[in-house]
This record gives C-alpha cells, structure tokens and sequence, in this order.
C-alpha cells in the first residue's frame, strides 16, 4: 500500500450495499398495477404499508429500473 500510495482502509474497503430486489419487486409491481403514479405516490404508498424504506432508497432503485421517463 505504502508503494503505490493507497491506504490501507481504502484498499480493503468492501461495499455494503443492501440487497434490494424485494424493493425492486414491490416497485416493479406497483407500476404495473399503478402506471401513472409517480415517484411522490409510490413513496407514501411504500411507507404506509410498513416496509422500512426510505424515499431516497426508493428513488435509487427507481431510477436504476428506468421508470422515471
């Protein structure tokens, strides 16, 4: 690491990132059943229904599926 000037924390750096298909699911489910809804709706809807997400997780995974045209 010393040699080519990376510390080490960054070197062993390993991404946390949640599994999100079960949010993907949901999503993908909604907008065939609710097409015109959009991502404001689809949040509140998510909320009320007592999953754990929050909305900047929610419009990650919507954009990543190419629903925000």
């Amino acid at each position: 690491c010393r040699l080519l000037h990376v510390s080490r924390t960054a070197y062993r750096y390993k991404s946390k990132r949640p599994d999100d298909r079960e949010l993907q699911a949901v999503l993908l489910g909604l907008v065939e059943r609710w097409p015109r809804w959009g991502i404001g709706k689809l949040c509140k809807w998510i909320r009320k229904q007592g999953y754990g997400w929050n909305h900047k997780r929610v419009y990650r995974v919507y954009c990543e599926l190419g629903l925000n045209r």
